[in-house]
């Protein structure tokens, strides 16, 4: 029963890494238009100018769409050949009964390569900025006169 359930959901996280990887530049794209347009949307719907908050609150909301984009973009860089990286000179694992594998062998474990908790964590990411927003900017509603820690009173409502 658990071998079962277990080929089941292997296969189901190969297929989301498959789907992930091929839309991945439509994924990043909707993103950036979609990010974009909420935060022009909260800027705008912010009550009264604030002399000196302009700034601040463009650079942050930058930040909140241009962050995930930067950071994707930037990770397939620097690890596009991932797989033809040298191995460590120094090896950190040094408890337990660990052997020396080649490439090839290593391939051909069932546990190699990304899939089951690796794709968890990649769409657990993916969530997790508008997840945060949300969360904070409903924190951060308030009466005028209440003074929260984290709540920048210029942009929140």
């Amino acid at each position: 029963m658990f071998d079962q359930l277990s080929r089941k959901m292997t296969a189901r996280s190969a297929t989301m890494l498959i789907a992930l990887d091929n839309r991945l530049d439509r994924i990043l794209k909707y993103w950036l238009l979609g990010a974009g347009l909420i935060c022009a949307a909260r800027i705008s719907f912010t009550p009264g100018p604030v002399p000196g908050a302009a700034l601040s609150t463009f650079v942050s909301y930058m930040l909140l769409v241009v962050a995930p984009f930067a950071s994707t973009m930037l990770a397939l860089y620097w690890f596009r050949n991932g797989h033809r990286h040298a191995q460590p000179e120094f090896r950190l694992a040094r408890v337990g009964k660990w052997h020396n594998l080649s490439q090839s062998e290593a391939e051909r474990h069932p546990l190699y390569g990304p899939s089951g908790i690796l794709v968890s964590l990649l769409v657990g990411m993916m969530l997790n900025v508008p997840v945060r927003q949300r969360n904070i900017s409903r924190r951060c509603r308030r009466s005028p006169t209440a003074r929260r820690p984290g709540c920048n009173r210029f942009t929140s409502r």
